[in-house]
């Protein structure tokens, strides 16, 4: 064990407190994993790596990443429980625009995955979950500051390496069949979400089938904020395991009712010029005149679009078997560490302001510990809307709790992190 590692001991303690192997703590056959992981298991990790860093300072890139600190440990236990007989994917399908290989060099990923399968001839590797990618050919500055950037999208995964689901009338977006066809994602600005992927009665999605091999899921989601979502944690880290992200929609336009006008400055920012090749053009607001301060588009309370993929990939992701059929059990374990050691608020997940919080969270259900990390930051839970409608009953039920009411009245403290512009009514602490 690499006890070097400062982060090691903090997720070894978060590992105790959750009363693993209890009976051995405190000698060498100490073996947390010992009932959950077993030989010949097919494990994803499923990290947050949703920028590269080459767009932000240091510390912004800190409080946006999983470091791979929090997952060396989680390694060795797996390792021990099984004696390295068993098969780790480390996979992650960040921004379209994002370096993959850039962020898992700068966070020492690569480094530290050759020196496992030195030492313990594990079979384990790191895959870009991606579909295509957006590569910069060309761009225009005028000192320090990017006006234009020419993009070529490139595509990275054949198709015969996933899987297309369709959750039909289970899916949340069933619910809203009139309002589809004014979805927007990150690449529908350019790009409508298709009818395929998005209509009445069909609501699909495409998965890795190296996923949906697997029949153990471990989340190390980010402590942090999310304009969209409110925070990220463990069921939004879920939506990282898609491989198109124009299937699904972040935002309605009947989210934004009052940032019209922003809504079409972005989509004039973004303009394709032929089926590969994209023009971003980078407007700076204050050249727009006095702007009111806004949030941006599909941000805040209002948006009542992203919890529906949130919740429908998480789905996905439990209940799908390796056929791509819905399964009425739970196809996967879950087991998550939450990266809060560099936590971050604010105007999260892209530009999150660094916060050293210092702290590990570990758990099974994912839910359960969203809830809880939730009320650490200092957010009511029943005002984040991928909670409070996970908790609803549902043919496929995301968490095994039943008795919420209990959980949200436990008594937590609240460390207020900083809301995203539009999130300032789900604090848990008004006027701060």
């Amino acid at each position: 064990m690499d006890h070097s590692n400062k982060v090691y001991n903090i997720v070894r303690t978060a590992l105790i407190t959750l009363g693993l192997d209890e009976k051995n703590y405190g000698t060498k056959e100490w073996n947390p994993f010992f009932d959950f992981v077993k030989k010949e298991d097919k494990i994803i990790i499923k990290p947050n790596f949703v920028i590269d860093g080459d767009s932000v300072p240091s510390d912004v890139f800190k409080a946006s990443v999983t470091h791979p600190s929090l997952i060396r440990p989680i390694i060795d236990y797996i390792y021990k429980a099984t004696e390295g007989k068993c098969e780790i994917l480390i996979g992650e399908g960040p921004l379209e625009g994002t370096s993959f290989i850039k962020t898992c060099r700068k966070l020492g990923l690569f480094d530290m995955v050759h020196y496992i399968q030195k030492r313990y001839n594990m079979k384990i590797k790191v895959v870009d979950l991606r579909d295509y990618v957006l590569e910069t050919i060309a761009s225009f500055n005028i000192g320090n500051i990017l006006l234009l950037r020419l993009l070529k999208e490139r595509k990275i995964s054949p198709e015969d390496k996933y899987v297309t689901i369709d959750l039909k009338e289970y899916s949340e977006f069933e619910s809203i069949c009139d309002q589809l066809n004014s979805l927007v994602s990150t690449r529908s600005l350019i790009d409508k979400v298709p009818s395929f992927a998005q209509s009445k009665g069909h609501h699909r999605y495409t998965i890795s089938k190296e996923i949906l091999d697997a029949n153990i899921i471990f989340n190390f989601p980010k402590l942090k904020t999310h304009k969209f979502a409110g925070v990220t944690l463990c069921l939004k880290n879920l939506l990282g395991f898609t491989i198109n992200r124009h299937y699904f929609g972040h935002y309605r336009r009947e989210d934004v009712p009052s940032n019209i006008g922003r809504y079409t400055l972005e989509k004039l920012s973004r303009i394709r010029l032929t089926n590969t090749l994209i023009l971003n053009i980078f407007l700076n607001r204050k050249s727009l005149g006095n702007m009111p301060k806004m949030a941006a588009t599909g941000s805040g309370m209002n948006n009542d679009t992203i919890w529906r993929a949130i919740l429908d990939i998480a789905r996905i992701i439990l209940y799908v078997n390796s056929k791509g059929v819905l399964d009425d059990e739970k196809q996967r374990k879950h087991f998550a560490v939450v990266d809060g050691v560099i936590a971050g608020e604010g105007e999260g997940p892209l530009i999150p302001s660094p916060r050293k919080f210092g702290t590990v969270i570990t758990g099974y259900d994912p839910l359960l510990i969203d809830i809880i990390s939730s009320k650490l930051m200092g957010f009511d839970p029943l005002k984040i809307k991928k909670l409070y409608k996970a908790m609803k009953a549902h043919k496929y039920p995301i968490s095994d709790v039943s008795e919420y009411e209990y959980i949200l009245s436990y008594n937590i403290p609240s460390f207020c992190f900083k809301p995203p512009t539009g999130w300032e009514h789900a604090r848990l602490i008004k006027g701060i």
